[in-house]
């Protein structure tokens, strides 16, 4: 807040200053006329009181667009019914500050709804990226059988160990004999396949089994 040398201020000066015209010309603008008469101020002194009391921070002098003139912050009109219209003035121009806001927010709001709409539009239209755990390449090994559904494929990952993946390839394996003995096939070299792998288990379980009973016998 700007002291002046009695000790006020301009907030106490020129609150209750009435309505004044302002022009871009100083000479011209009964503002800083009015200001340099009160204050005894030169043109510099009263230009830069006026900036320091308009200035939306300061709030001293406000500005009526409707009317298009400076006044002071508290002034009002002395007659009633002038009153009356003053303030009702005051309140329809608030009122279409807020209209102008709000339509303000709104466009801002649908600007962030189209952009945030879009950007999930993009993300949806991309492919999701492959796990880096197990990375499968597409020249790698693969290997395809035909089973109830159709062709499956399983794929070797890059790092797998030849154990597991034969071990995979062996539970598809299974899965083929599986579909051909539904189907009413017989003698496949799949079928056969299985079928010594299971007798060479199932000699290995015995041959087990019997060392396991001589030992206890």
């Amino acid at each position: 807040m700007s002291y002046l040398e009695n000790g006020s201020t301009l907030r106490a000066a020129f609150r209750l200053m009435g309505p004044t015209k302002h022009d871009v010309d100083p000479a011209k603008s009964e503002v800083i006329n009015n200001i340099r008469r009160a204050m005894d101020y030169g043109e510099v002194d009263a230009v830069r009181a006026f900036n320091s009391m308009r200035n939306m921070k300061s709030g001293v002098l406000v500005f009526d667009r409707i009317h298009r003139i400076w006044r002071g912050c508290d002034w009002v009109p002395k007659d009633e019914e002038a009153r009356k219209d003053f303030v009702l003035g005051q309140l329809s121009q608030i009122r279409r500050d807020m209209n102008r806001e709000l339509a303000e927010i709104r466009k801002e709001l649908n600007e962030l709804r189209k952009t945030r709409f879009k950007k999930r539009k993009e993300a949806d239209s991309q492919p999701e990226p492959e796990s880096s755990e197990n990375p499968i390449t597409e020249d790698g090994e693969s290997y395809t059988v035909e089973i109830k559904e159709g062709p499956f494929t399983i794929y070797r990952d890059e790092n797998e160990p030849d154990k597991e993946w034969e071990r995979r390839k062996q539970h598809v394996d299974n899965q083929r004999v599986t579909f051909l003995n539904t189907s009413g096939k017989s003698g496949t070299p799949e079928q056969i396949k299985y079928f010594n792998q299971m007798n060479s288990s199932r000699n290995q379980t015995n041959s087990i089994q019997n060392l396991v009973a001589q030992a206890w016998s």
